[in-house]
């Protein structure tokens, strides 16, 4: 697939990701669904991009730093949400200004982690290329998922017994 068309639905889909954030959303069960769609998409964008151009260490090696960088910022920023319970038991988030610097440091993150995987292994072609933005989708998919699972639990650790769905790793 070509880089310029990855690039474009990369930034189509952090558009879509940011512009909910920052809306009311119920609460689902299903907080995984979603980011687990985006990580196969991005899983396969990457092997279509590896098969067909060469992947070096670094760059393997910066994807997976960023993947960490993407669960770490999630923490916060799923702490920044306002979470509530509407008068009909229905639990809701909104994102607020907090919630975007978060998703800037995490996209920031996972450029400076392609950026610098290279440079630690010493290769001399580095920067944000082909098979970082391959590979945006997964992190996407691992940094939603990651917020998901925070968030659940933020809720379950604030409003004890009070939230019974919510994905199934965190069911008792």
């Amino acid at each position: 697939m070509n880089t310029a068309i990855i690039v474009l639905e990369v930034l189509l889909v952090i558009g879509l990701i940011l512009a909910r954030q920052l809306r009311t959303q119920r609460i689902k069960d299903n907080l995984l669904k979603m980011p687990a769609i985006l990580a196969v998409i991005g899983l396969v964008e990457a092997s279509r991009f590896a098969g067909n151009h060469s992947v070096t260490t670094g760059q393997v090696a910066g994807v997976v730093a960023g993947l960490v960088v993407a669960a770490a910022v999630a923490w916060p920023r799923a702490h920044s949400m306002k979470v509530w319970r509407d008068a009909d038991g229905t639990w809701l988030r909104k994102g607020n200004l907090r919630t975007m610097g978060w998703w800037a440091v995490a996209i920031v993150g996972h450029i400076a982690t392609a950026w610098a995987g290279p440079v630690v292994f010493g290769e001399t072609s580095h920067g944000f290329g082909g098979f970082d933005s391959a590979t945006m989708l997964v992190y996407l998919g691992v940094s939603l998922g990651a917020q998901g699972l925070f968030l659940e639990q933020r809720l379950r650790r604030t409003f004890p017994g009070q939230r019974t769905g919510g994905p199934a790793v965190l069911s008792k």
